[in-house]
């Protein structure tokens, strides 16, 4: 992404995110939720709000993580009140601190977007689209709730118009095929000085976000060696989550839905007419 700034500058920030969140949630320190409300900030004021709203995902994830095991014990002699070292209290003071340092950008631009055609659909294509959809058409007739079920779980179903947002978000969907870049950075083709991504000849490949996934042999390597699911450090399980998750989302379109349509059609000889998924 060396030619996106604003993902240059949250990826700046990311990691000392992490190492926040890793010192807030397992010592239990108020300081390092302090701190990481600042690095947040810096990202939503360096442009780019998606990843400060990405690393809190990824801290109410590592909560969950912590919170199958036991943890450790709290100091005793500690002043600070031992509800206020909670780390749900500790997640929540962070992410208030970020809003409200945070605040003179994003409240403009939360009024701003209202007027955006992105805001415009008739059904909901995420879990967070429903509550206003059900106000909509509250607003607009008596209908029950229980009657808006069915069409709001039905536009999350359902593939998304053309020429709409929801249809949009998914154009850099990365197909499975790009993830040889992680061995061989041009693999695919350069598309610059001169344009030769011979991969754009692809039938599923789509509008390109980044020229290539490739972010070096050795980070690679470390990377492999210390995945692990059930690792007995909590810190290197969540990070495992972190990544397994991070690669399904990528995917985007081409995601199990595609696949099956993809073995469907190949059985069939032809399109699928009706997809299973």
């Amino acid at each position: 992404q060396h030619a996106n700034v604003i993902y240059l500058v949250s990826a700046a920030w990311l990691p000392f995110a992490l190492q926040s969140t890793d010192r807030m949630l397992v010592q239990r320190n108020w300081r390092s939720a302090l701190s990481l409300a600042l690095l947040l900030t810096f990202m939503t004021l360096g442009g780019d709000p998606q990843s400060a709203y990405h690393a809190g995902l990824l801290a109410g994830l590592y909560a969950l993580v912590l919170s199958r095991k036991r943890g450790q014990q709290l100091e005793a002699k500690s002043k600070i009140p031992r509800w206020f070292q909670h780390r749900f209290i500790l997640l929540t003071l962070a992410g208030v601190l970020t809003l409200l340092l945070s605040a003179i950008q994003v409240l403009p631009t939360w009024q701003w977007t209202r007027q955006s055609r992105r805001i415009a659909y008739t059904q909901p294509h995420s879990i967070y689209e429903i509550p206003s959809t059900w106000q909509r058409s509250d607003a607009a007739s008596k209908t029950t709730r229980s009657s808006q079920q069915p069409a709001s779980l039905g536009g999350i179903l359902s593939t998304p118009a053309k020429q709409t947002h929801h249809r949009h978000i998914y154009h850099f969907s990365v197909g499975p095929w790009r993830f040889a870049e992680l061995l061989w950075p041009n693999i695919s083709g350069k598309m610059y000085p001169v344009h030769r991504r011979w991969i754009n000849q692809f039938p599923g490949e789509g509008r390109t976000w980044s020229p290539t996934l490739y972010l070096g042999w050795l980070p690679l390597l470390l990377a492999c060696m210390a995945w692990s699911l059930r690792s007995p450090d909590q810190t290197v399980r969540w990070l495992s989550y972190l990544v397994l998750l991070g690669v399904l989302a990528s995917l985007g379109w081409f995601g199990i839905g595609w696949l099956i349509y993809e073995i469907q059609s190949a059985v069939q000889g032809q399109s699928a007419t009706s997809p299973a998924i």
